[in-house]
């Protein structure tokens, strides 16, 4: 569960630092000091950072689903259930 917090924390964090991202164009991902490999890569646009949050979340052992209705990808690790929707600014872990 530490594990599930400190990678929504690490996404914030990249979210922020996304002028440090625009230097160099290039985004790499990191779980448990590995790069991330994914067949999506991520895409820096518009001064935001596009992450692959399945890969992520999959690599931290997490179950993915999507909900194509609501726009919307769950996560679930143990008792953790993280909610995110496509175009709304709010996150929910746990409801």
């Amino acid at each position: 569960m530490r594990q599930f917090s400190i990678m929504i924390l690490t996404l914030v964090l990249l979210l922020l630092f996304a002028s440090t991202a625009l230097a160099t164009n290039a985004v790499t991902v990191f779980v448990e000091d590995q790069v991330v490999a994914s067949d999506v890569q991520p895409i820096l646009e518009n001064g935001r950072i596009f992450l692959p949050v399945r890969t992520i979340f999959e690599k931290l052992g997490a179950s993915v689903e999507w909900n194509e209705d609501t726009q919307t990808v769950t996560a679930t690790k143990d008792n953790t259930i993280i909610q995110i929707t496509i175009d709304q600014d709010t996150a929910y872990k746990n409801s």
